[in-house]
């Protein structure tokens, strides 16, 4: 099962980052499009909806880069990993985010990290208490 999981995975995360890029060109071209009307318009610098949202989103990348630039000098080895991870970072995501929520939900009644419900008598109502949050949620 786990040869044959591993085999195959990439083809997998490959899909799922197909399907990333997918939505975030979807959510791009609503943004441009229908939120900001930009296709038919351009840009309209007495509009406050579009000047806010395209002043706040450079700002929010400005800052970004801004400091990841400013440790260019100090960190260029850090930087550089940075900037060339970015581009498997946005392709893997979708698979990651995915991975990391069935994770977190299948290890729900992980207590290896302290003694909650180690003892025998709250062993079966933990288990209980498992199977009822995870069908509630």
């Amino acid at each position: 099962m786990g040869s044959s999981w591993t085999k195959n995975a990439h083809w997998v995360s490959g899909l799922l980052s197909i399907f990333t890029f997918g939505m975030w060109a979807l959510v791009v071209s609503n943004v441009i499009l229908v939120y900001l009307a930009l296709g038919s318009t351009g840009i309209d610098v007495k509009s406050f909806n579009q000047m806010s949202v395209l002043i706040m989103t450079a700002v929010n990348i400005g800052l970004y880069y801004f400091v990841i630039l400013m440790h260019l000098f100090t960190h260029p080895r850090e930087v550089w990993r940075l900037f060339k991870d970015q581009i498997s970072y946005m392709s893997y995501q979708g698979a990651y985010s995915q991975t990391m929520v069935a994770h977190s939900f299948c290890n729900v009644d992980d207590v290896s990290w302290g003694t909650k419900g180690s003892t025998a008598q709250h062993g079966d109502s933990h288990a209980v208490n498992k199977v009822f949050f995870v069908s509630s949620w």
